[in-house]
């Protein structure tokens, strides 16, 4: 979904599961735009899971942080089930990914962190 979007992971691994990674990966990449979409969690419940995280030293020095472009977005609607939801997903993600004033398309879809 990121490429279809318009992005780029340098931490995926298209085709493969979902890995653990280290925070030392994140800093080394330091991302222009974090979204947090816990799998099959609303958007109330992604917000909460972010703001209880215990982040480590030098997160807010990431360039996402920094620039206020860390969203939570509404995993359980539009991104972790199968369906034409997904294509609604495709366009939150690129509105969140390539413009710094993205649009609400959809009340509840994300929330600037």
């Amino acid at each position: 979904m990121i490429d279809l979007a318009g992005g780029f992971d340098p931490l995926g691994r298209l085709g493969k599961d979902s890995y653990r990674m280290e925070w030392d990966q994140v800093f080394s990449v330091d991302p222009d735009v974090v979204l947090v979409m816990p799998c099959g969690h609303n958007l109330e419940r992604s917000a909460r899971e972010y703001r209880v995280t215990q982040f480590p030293d030098g997160w807010n020095h990431v360039k996402a942080v920094r620039n206020g472009r860390v969203y939570a977005v509404n995993a359980s609607a539009y991104f972790s089930r199968p369906g034409p939801r997904l294509v609604t997903g495709l366009e939150i993600m690129h509105s969140l990914l390539q413009d710094d004033r993205p649009q609400q398309l959809l009340p509840n879809s994300w929330v600037r962190l």
